[in-house]
């Protein structure tokens, strides 16, 4: 919604040949949404698997896929 508006802005300032302003700020802003948006899906993740681990039986606990599970999240954030 927001970008249509930049857009619109932008074809209103050349049509009547003044600076197009710029859009640096809504652009920084959107990224960084996708960015949060993506952490807190992560969160959400990790959350889950974590729960779904509490529930686990004592002797059907897997240390090691576990402790893959744990890198990979960790490799996917940073990546």
């Amino acid at each position: 919604m927001l970008e249509r508006q930049m857009k619109d802005i932008q074809e209103s300032a050349s049509l009547f040949e003044v600076i197009v302003p710029e859009f640096k700020v809504l652009r920084q802003c959107r990224r960084e949404l996708k960015m949060l948006k993506q952490l807190w899906d992560y969160v959400n993740i990790v959350r889950s698997c974590i729960e779904g681990w509490k529930t686990t039986p004592w002797r059907k606990i897997d240390v090691e896929n576990m402790d893959i599970e744990c890198k990979k999240f960790a490799k996917e954030i940073r990546g």
